[in-house]
C-alpha cells in the first residue's frame, strides 16, 4: 500500500512538472514571437533611413574668386590697342568648363597659328594659375591673381627664355586689354610685346 501511495504521488509530481514546463513554455512564445516581429521592422526603418540620407555633395567651384576672371569669357576679335586691325584677324573664344571651376580658351590666327589655354582658381594656394600651349610648341605656365582690378599672371622660367607677364584688364562697355611684357634680366626691365584690345565679335563685326 504505501509503495503504491509512492508511485501516485511521484506520477502526480511527474504530471505537475509536465503541466508547469507546458504553462511556462506557452507563456514565453507570445514574447519571442513579437521580438521576432519587431527586428525586420527596426532593420527596415534602418535601412530606409540610411538609404534616404543624402550622399555628401562635393564641394563646388561657387565661391566669388572663381568669379574674379569672368570678364574674359566671351568670343572676341583682337585688335590693336589703338584699334588698329591686326593683319592675321585673330579670333578667341573664352567659355567656362567644369561647372564654372575653369577657363578654356581657344586662339586662332590665320593662316594656322592657334593656342589653347585652361586657367583656374586654386582654392588651396589662393591663386590663379594658366597653362598655356601654341601650335609651334611655346608653352607658359603662369601664375598669380588680381591686382587693382585686373588680372596678373606671371611666370618662372627656369632655363633661359624670358621672363613673362600678361595682364588683363577690363573696360567700360566690355572691351578688355590685354598686355604681354617680357623681361631678359629676371624682372628689372620690361618690353611690351603685345598691346591689344578684345572687342566682343558682335559689335567688333567678322
Amino acid at each position: 500500500m504505501i509503495a503504491f501511495d509512492k508511485r501516485r504521488i511521484r506520477l502526480a509530481l511527474l504530471l505537475a512538472a509536465t503541466a508547469l514546463l507546458f504553462a511556462t513554455s506557452a507563456l514565453m512564445l507570445p514574447a519571442a514571437a513579437a521580438q521576432e516581429e519587431a527586428k525586420p521592422q527596426a532593420d527596415t526603418e534602418a535601412t530606409t533611413e540610411t538609404a534616404a540620407a543624402p550622399a555628401p555633395r562635393p564641394r563646388g567651384c561657387d565661391d566669388e574668386a572663381y568669379r574674379q576672371f569672368d570678364f574674359w569669357v566671351g568670343e572676341w576679335n583682337v585688335v590693336s590697342w589703338d584699334g588698329k586691325e591686326v593683319p592675321q584677324k585673330p579670333v578667341n573664344r573664352i567659355e567656362k568648363i567644369l561647372g564654372g571651376c575653369g577657363l578654356r580658351e581657344s586662339y586662332s590666327s590665320p593662316p594656322d597659328y592657334t593656342g589653347t589655354s585652361i586657367t583656374f582658381y586654386d582654392r588651396f594656394d589662393q591663386r590663379w594659375h594658366q597653362t598655356w600651349l601654341a601650335s609651334d610648341g611655346t608653352p607658359l605656365y603662369l601664375v598669380g591673381g588680381l591686382v587693382d582690378g585686373k588680372m596678373v599672371l606671371e611666370d618662372d622660367p627656369q632655363d633661359d627664355r624670358p621672363k613673362s607677364r600678361i595682364t588683363w584688364e577690363p573696360l567700360a562697355g566690355g572691351d578688355v586689354r590685354q598686355t604681354w611684357k617680357l623681361s631678359r634680366d629676371g624682372g628689372e626691365t620690361w618690353d611690351t610685346v603685345f598691346d591689344g584690345r578684345y572687342v566682343p565679335m558682335e559689335d567688333g563685326g567678322m
